[in-house]
Formats: C-alpha cells, structure tokens, sequence
C-alpha cells in the first residue's frame, strides 16, 4: 500500500511542476505576442502619436481670411480649401467667396530651388493630386478645381506672371480634390 501512495504522490508532484510549467510557458507567450504585436508597440504608438499632433496642429483658415489678413498666416503652414484655376500664362488660388483681385494668391510648389529634383517630385505629386478632377472651359484656355491645400503663404513681394501677385501660397500637399462643377460661372 505504501508504495502505491507513494507512486500517486509522485505522478501528482510531477503532474502539477508540468502544468505549472506549461502555464508559465503560455502566459510568456502570450506577454511576447503582446509586446511585438505592431498596433502595440512603442515605436508604432508614437508615430501614431505624432501623426495625429501633425494633423492637429495644421490650423484651417478660410482663403478669404487668408488673404484679408495675410501678416496672421505669413511662414506658417495652413490648411485651406481653395479654388485654383491654370492656363498657359499663370495660375493662382481664389474663392468663390471672395473673387477680386486682391483675394488671389499665386501658387507654387513648397521649395526654394524649383529646379531641384525634389521640388520637381512636390510639383509632380501635386498636379498629380489635382489633374483627375480638372475641370477645362469651354475653349479649353484654362482650367480649374476645388481642393483643399496644406502649405504656407509668402510675401509681400512680385509673385506669378509678371509679379502681378502679392503673395504666394507654398503648396505643400494637396488633402482632396474637387470637381467645379460645370454649372459653376467662370467670372
């Protein structure tokens, strides 16, 4: 009798060490998939973070305050929903809102050296974003879209053709493109 107490109490002993074992085992496991798993990682929260600040702290200003109180935006990065209209002499920013003279801005891609190979990608990503919703006038002289703009404004200074404009707004990245639609007047 003794030793089949004992024998019982062996297999319990090593019975419980191995399912102990196997428990230690399962909750490691689980704590590693916890850790590496990639929307829990530090490194991935803190991009996420930062993303999410970038998109926050970009203020959204109408273009008509834009260009009734340029000195407010003046080197700072915006975000603004605009018209822009191109054709073979010029191109500028404007609003339906406010749509004289003064309230246009000319537009260019957010660099200082247009001929360096990174400001010619800006410039090819921005006509990219906003030449599938172009909208051409009737003699196809020029063409316009809505959008909504990330950049910064420059001046006062001669900006565009012939420097006919004050101030330019440094297109950073285009958010969204919009169709005009075809009923809208060009004035």
């Amino acid at each position: 009798m003794d030793f089949i107490n004992h024998f019982k109490i062996l297999i319990n002993v090593e019975y419980d060490t191995t399912l102990r074992n196997c428990r230690y085992i399962v909750v490691l496991i689980l704590v590693l998939l916890a850790g590496v798993h990639p929307n829990t990682t530090a490194a991935n929260q803190a991009r996420k973070k930062q993303r999410t600040k970038a998109t926050v702290k970009i203020p959204t200003v109408s273009f008509c305050d834009l260009t009734d109180h340029p000195e407010r935006y003046l080197n700072r990065v915006v975000r603004v929903r605009a018209s822009y209209i191109a054709w073979w002499e010029s191109s500028y920013l404007y609003s339906d809102s406010c749509r004289d003279d003064y309230h246009k801005i000319h537009d260019a891609p957010a660099c200082e050296n247009p001929s360096d190979d990174e400001c010619r990608k800006r410039a090819d990503k921005i006509w990219s974003a906003l030449s599938p919703k172009m909208r051409a006038d009737k003699n196809n002289f020029a063409q316009r879209v809505s959008a909504v703009f990330v950049g910064r404004l420059k001046g006062p200074g001669a900006f565009g053709h012939l420097g006919a404009f004050r101030y330019e707004f440094r297109i950073m990245r285009v958010e969204k493109a919009e169709l005009i639609p075809e009923s809208a007047p060009w004035r």
